[in-house]
């Protein structure tokens, strides 16, 4: 696709008269490909959520779009661009999540022996930490939302201490 066009970005739009702000046109179809491609060649994932992946590793990941898109914002108010650059930042977290879960799903099923294909040791190791913590273990066994009671609990106190005494009479009525 790429270099049949000469190596130039090639032409894409957003749908900003409907107001849902994604791809339209011929090269849309390859945005999300793209943006899937390079999450995985610069992104780590061991990150808990996109928005707790570092900075760099994310602008190094979303440059493909500029590289390999025209994504020009003179053509667009700045509100509408705003709006387009969080439609393609959805775009990158979904296909992180689908990265993480591909990764995950290696690891359960191959075992930790071989590293996932492209990640260096460094970055398997990390993987592996995370998916055998017990929070990874205990929300992937259970797949279940926690109880309202500890939710409360978590919520309602800092340090291990009840931020109030309501909160603590609370709990303890209702645990």
């Amino acid at each position: 696709m790429f270099q049949s066009n000469g190596k130039k970005p090639l032409p894409i739009d957003f749908d900003t008269k409907e107001g849902t702000y994604l791809p339209t046109g011929e090269n849309q179809k390859y945005l999300s490909k793209v943006v899937g491609t390079h999450v995985r060649q610069f992104v780590h994932p061991y990150f808990d959520r996109w928005a707790n992946v570092p900075e760099e590793q994310k602008a190094r990941a979303m440059s493909c779009v500029y590289e390999f898109f025209d994504v020009n914002p003179r053509r667009y108010s700045k509100a509408d661009y705003k709006l387009i650059v969080d439609g393609i930042e959805d775009t990158a977290a979904r296909r992180y999540r689908q990265y993480k879960a591909d990764v995950n799903a290696y690891i359960r099923d191959k075992g930790i022996a071989v590293p996932y294909r492209g990640l260096t040791t460094d970055v398997w190791e990390k993987c592996i930490e995370r998916s055998s913590s017990k929070k990874f273990k205990r929300d992937r066994q259970t797949q279940e939302w926690p109880s309202v009671i500890e939710t409360f609990k978590v919520n309602h106190q800092r340090n291990g201490e009840w931020v109030n005494e309501r909160a603590a009479q609370d709990y303890v009525r209702t645990s």
